[in-house]
């Protein structure tokens, strides 16, 4: 937990670095803000990166982009690659196991199965939901169950898709921009106390 702790004092001044750096952020609301340019802030942050097709919002997202976001939001990607820690899955691909095993080894990320992470496999709003409560320090099975993380999320005062089965790019640029702007959110608040 020390090393997601670090990572929450390093997404804050993350935070910091927005609102200084996006003039038009610290001026006023995201109301205004289109998913394409909160997209292009975070990949200013290097939190969100496209693809070679850009930043495809409508696309969905697949459980090692999934990953790979959070833990470039806890601004841990130098960490996860640097290190690469190990995890138990066969199925990663060598680009995404040190995010997976930083995931993994800081309790972010379960697999589909003991050996089975789960590549390639679209992630629904539910798991996306769920790391990154993981990432706010709510465990699954005591505070919140990984079904019903939209639930706490929306209580939370993060966007919720709704039933969604397939979460999209756009949707996750939506979620974490919500958790690093909103200052009066319950979820803004419980990252603080991170």
């Amino acid at each position: 937990m020390k090393r997601i702790h670090r990572s929450c004092v390093a997404v804050l001044l993350l935070l910091a670095m927005l609102l200084s750096c996006v003039p038009a952020i610290a001026a006023g609301g995201s109301r205004g803000f289109t998913t394409q340019q909160k997209a292009e802030a975070l990949k200013s942050l290097d939190i969100f990166q496209g693809t070679n097709k850009g930043f495809e919002l409508e696309s969905t997202l697949t459980r090692e982009q999934a990953v790979t976001l959070i833990v470039r939001l806890l601004g841990a990607e130098a960490e996860a690659k640097e290190k690469s820690p190990e995890h138990p899955f066969t199925d990663v691909w060598a680009w995404a196991s040190p995010y997976v095993g930083y995931g993994y080894q800081n309790g972010l990320v379960k697999g589909m199965g003991a050996s089975t992470f789960g590549y390639g496999q679209l992630v629904t709003e539910a798991q996306f939901l769920t790391m990154l409560l993981r990432v706010l320090q709510y465990e699954d099975g005591t505070d919140f169950t990984w079904r019903k993380s939209a639930e706490l999320a929306g209580q939370l005062g993060l966007p919720v898709v709704g039933d969604a089965r397939d979460y999209t790019r756009g949707s996750a640029v939506e979620v974490i921009w919500a958790l690093l702007r909103s200052s009066s959110s319950p979820a803004r608040r419980r990252w603080q106390s991170c």
